[in-house]
């Protein structure tokens, strides 16, 4: 094969790709098939919940975030993210992201953290930023009798 041949089959297959990459995502946005409930609620945790939740540590004590984590995760909540803050502070908040104050004081509680806020910030894809301050120390548990 020439040069030109090569390059011209090249390109042919190029479009040939694309066109079928281009019917397929036609065809799926014409899919009439709904999605079923199970598959929306059970398989897909936090998607529909409306309860997704990030914890922050910005305490110098390592392993915060993983201890509320557990907390919020036991209570319901979907932590989505978990990790360091990138600046300490003394004092925990719950902040909300995108006006829904209910999920932000809900978490509050159960992490026992009064201080609730309103940010709004929905690039962060969650419902609260949960911003666990050097004051924090895990709610103590009733034991069993």
């Amino acid at each position: 094969m020439t040069a030109t041949r090569l390059q011209w089959a090249v390109v042919a297959a190029a479009v040939l790709i694309a066109g079928a990459f281009f019917v397929s995502f036609i065809l799926g946005l014409r899919s009439d098939a709904p999605v079923p409930d199970a598959v929306r609620e059970r398989d897909i945790p936090g998607l529909f919940s409306g309860k997704r939740v990030e914890v922050l540590n910005a305490s110098a004590k390592p392993g915060l975030a993983r201890q509320a984590t557990q907390l919020l995760r036991d209570a319901g909540f979907d932590v989505v993210y978990f990790g360091n803050a990138t600046s300490t502070s003394r004092t925990s908040v719950v902040l909300d992201r995108v006006g829904k104050l209910e999920v932000a004081q809900g978490a509050g509680r159960t992490l026992g953290i009064s201080s609730v806020a309103t940010e709004k910030d929905s690039t962060r894809m969650v419902e609260a930023s949960v911003v666990l301050g050097s004051d924090w120390a895990a709610p103590v548990k009733n034991p069993p009798r």
